[in-house]
């Protein structure tokens, strides 16, 4: 039986990304099930994003202050939420349409024990323009995760209890891009359910200030670390380790080919 449908807290960190971030807040507030509480964590922006969320003041709550890094904000909005059900998504993202968080309220309240919900997402261009989609995995099973060249999903796509959250003791600050990564692991190992709804819920704008593309190789740097801290603790198999290493290839491969102009960044 269909539990109510749970309250959803999204929270946007936020550093001079004004050209972005209008849009970002429009996707937010216009959703046919509205959060019960949005917050933007601004690092101390310089650009127009002030005065940008000063105009939707009465509609979310903000903080425009010194951080220290997009971690960090996050995790500060999270553990100041009341939802249920938290999400964060970046300031030059956006979610799908308007019923993205009502479907996955649905998702979440047609069982109780779900702790997870996600799907399938798309990368725009600055003019908002699709050009390829990212499809969720199907993982069942953490170490699935940890044998992936990445993540399981596109990160806005991803919604979670903010139990769950904070009982994977919530996101580690050290990391500069991969804490998301990190995150999904402690989660799936803590998780009760997950669901995957095959559907694009979120888009993610690719850009070359974007930090998966200016800070590339520092980023696989940190994925490559995570796994091998994780690949005792997971207990993989032989096969699931030349499986995990030969991803890790291809992490350096997609790395090159980025550099060389043989591939888009993504």
């Amino acid at each position: 039986m269909n539990q109510p449908l749970p309250s959803i807290s999204i929270v946007t960190p936020s550093y001079n990304h004004g050209r972005f971030i209008d849009r970002t807040i429009q996707t937010v507030l216009n959703q046919s099930l509205p959060p019960v509480e949005y917050r933007v964590m601004d690092g101390g922006s310089t650009d127009e994003t002030i005065a940008i969320l000063k105009k939707y003041s009465d509609r979310l709550q903000w903080v425009s202050e010194k951080d220290k890094g997009q971690a960090d904000a996050i995790d500060r909005g999270f553990r100041q939420c009341t939802g249920d059900i938290i999400s964060w998504l970046n300031s030059d993202d956006r979610f799908a349409n308007e019923n993205v968080l009502k479907r996955v309220a649905e998702a979440f309240a047609a069982d109780a024990t779900v702790d997870i919900v996600y799907g399938d997402g798309e990368l725009i261009d600055l003019d908002g323009h699709s050009f390829r989609q990212s499809r969720g995995a199907a993982v069942k099973q953490a170490k699935e995760l940890l044998i992936l060249p990445a993540g399981f999903a596109l990160q806005p796509a991803i919604f979670f209890r903010r139990q769950l959250y904070l009982d994977a003791g919530g996101i580690d600050g050290r990391f500069f891009g991969a804490f998301d990564y990190d995150l999904w692991l402690r989660m799936f190992a803590k998780a009760r359910r997950v669901t995957y709804l095959p559907e694009v819920l979120a888009q993610a704008t690719c850009h070359p200030d974007a930090k998966s593309v200016k800070g590339m190789w520092r980023l696989i740097g940190e994925l490559v670390e995570i796994k091998r801290k994780n690949e005792r603790p997971f207990a993989l198999t032989w096969l699931e380790r030349i499986r995990m290493r030969i991803n890790v290839l291809g992490l350096y491969a997609y790395y090159v080919a980025v550099r060389t102009g043989l591939r888009r960044a993504v």
